[in-house]
């Protein structure tokens, strides 16, 4: 009888495909290794008084929030440079929001999506964030609206 064997060897072809295979791995690694932006929940601000100054709305850090308005915000921690990552803000029913704040802190990049410009007035809106270069850090994202 004659034995067959189940040993299987690479062709010249094989070789050439694993090794243009290794070297966009090793080429590409370093490109995907970011880390996001991690984003918590969002949650109301419970306060009586504004911790930010909300643009536009002649609300300054340290007013009393009028009756009937709301501040949602969600926290952003970053360490170091990061990928981007989407960030949604969304008011009650009935409230549009008529400004958006970042607390103070410049190791994250906090910017309205591309096709939310036009927030105001509107539920619900996208931004994106990145971190920056640097050893890292936190910042707060507010929306106000009425």
């Amino acid at each position: 009888m004659s034995r067959i064997s189940s040993t299987v060897r690479p062709t010249r072809a094989t070789s050439v495909v694993l090794a243009g295979v290794a070297a966009l791995t090793a080429f590409a690694g370093p490109a995907v290794a970011a880390d996001a932006p991690v984003i918590s929940a969002q949650k109301t601000w419970t306060g009586a008084k504004t911790p930010v100054s909300v643009p536009g709305n002649h609300l300054h850090k340290g007013d009393t929030i009028p009756k009937g308005a709301v501040l949602v915000y969600r926290e952003v921690t970053v360490t170091g440079p990061t990928s981007k990552r989407r960030l949604v803000l969304t008011l009650p029913r009935r409230k549009g929001l008529t400004g958006i704040a970042v607390s103070e802190g410049s190791s994250v990049s906090v910017q309205v999506a591309k096709g939310h410009e036009q927030y105001e007035g509107k539920r619900r809106t996208v931004l994106t964030v990145q971190g920056r270069k640097g050893d890292g850090g936190k910042v707060t994202v507010y929306g106000y609206g009425r």
